[in-house]
């Protein structure tokens, strides 16, 4: 006579969360090293953790080569990555969100006050009825990303705020915010009040407009960390008078060159420019005056070659002073 198992689990996400196609396809072709090492990588990801290959030998008794052979049994079957992060050892990391079935949202919605409760939030402030898709991301942001529900009605109230109820702009915030190590609801007003009033403040003041590129997100980033947002938005100025356009590589130029002289305020612009005559070589070459007798082509100047060896000059010149 068979025995029967009974799980006895907290059916609130407090567990770790294994795809059946694990289970059902691969476990059963795979050595008991690689199921053991799977579930524990997927613990150690769904809380925000990394494991590596010597953790993982010293934990459950694997030999190395035990451990690396399980590793890339499960990297080709696509459950798992390993990779060199350039420490002494791999790191094993789940690649991406799991695909929840409609069965298992039903299971969550049902059992879990925490998903019901934020599943009736985000149709409330969405103003929508959520699709498969909008349940599944909800569901992962609680289970696979470990979101506390204040944070994720935080996110939601964000994306409402924006007018963006698109199921991939969440995704894409609520990512971004993980990655930056925002775990709370304060954590994350303090980051939108910097994303939404600095930087947009710095994109209207070098002449852009539309949503941030991710490049232009890096930018903002660093300058924030080297010069005050006053000091910033002067050089943003700068930048579209001399080049006519908006340029974050010309800017970043300038607040390089500016943090590096330790520039703090208007006035110590103005002494640094005034010891170089910079206004004077940033400033266009003024062309003759076209009449209607002759139509003279505007001779194209390298505005940022200009700036960029003016400001090597002077930053030489304030290190050695």
């Amino acid at each position: 006579m068979g025995a029967e198992i009974i799980l006895r689990a907290n059916q609130e996400l407090l567990g770790t969360y294994i795809p059946n196609a694990f289970i059902d396809g691969v476990m059963p072709k795979l050595a008991p090293a690689a199921s053991v090492i799977y579930v524990y990588a997927a613990s150690c990801a769904q809380r925000g953790f990394r494991c590596g290959l010597t953790e993982i030998v010293k934990k459950f008794g694997f030999s190395p080569a035990e451990a690396e052979r399980a590793l890339v049994a499960l990297k080709k079957e696509g459950f798992l990555d390993f990779y060199n992060d350039g420490a002494d050892e791999g790191a094993a990391a789940l690649s991406a969100m799991p695909s929840y079935t409609s069965e298992e949202i039903g299971h969550y919605a049902e059992n879990s006050p925490v998903v019901r409760e934020i599943l009736k939030y985000a149709e409330s402030r969405l103003g929508k009825v959520l699709r498969y898709t909008d349940m599944k991301l909800l569901v992962g942001l609680l289970d696979w990303l470990r979101m506390e529900p204040p944070l994720v009605r935080r996110l939601i109230d964000y994306c409402a705020e924006q007018g963006r109820d698109n199921v991939n702009y969440i995704e894409t915030v609520a990512v971004d915010w993980s990655k930056r190590g925002i775990k709370t609801a304060a954590q994350a007003d303090e980051y939108i009040d910097t994303f939404d009033k600095t930087y947009r403040a710095i994109f209207k003041a070098i002449g852009r407009s539309g949503p941030f590129a991710p490049a232009e997100i890096e930018y903002m980033e660093k300058w924030t960390k080297l010069l005050p947002l006053e000091i910033i938005l002067e050089a943003c100025d700068k930048t579209v008078i001399n080049c006519g356009r908006p340029s974050f590589a010309y800017a970043d130029k300038v607040i390089e060159t500016w943090g590096r002289a330790g520039v703090a305020s208007r006035e110590d612009i103005a002494r640094l420019e005034e010891s170089f005559s910079a206004d004077k070589l940033l400033k266009p070459e003024k062309t003759r005056k076209k009449s209607k007798f002759a139509n003279f082509t505007e001779r194209k100047v390298d505005y940022e070659k200009i700036y960029e060896e003016e400001w090597e000059k002077l930053s030489a010149l304030t290190k050695e002073g």
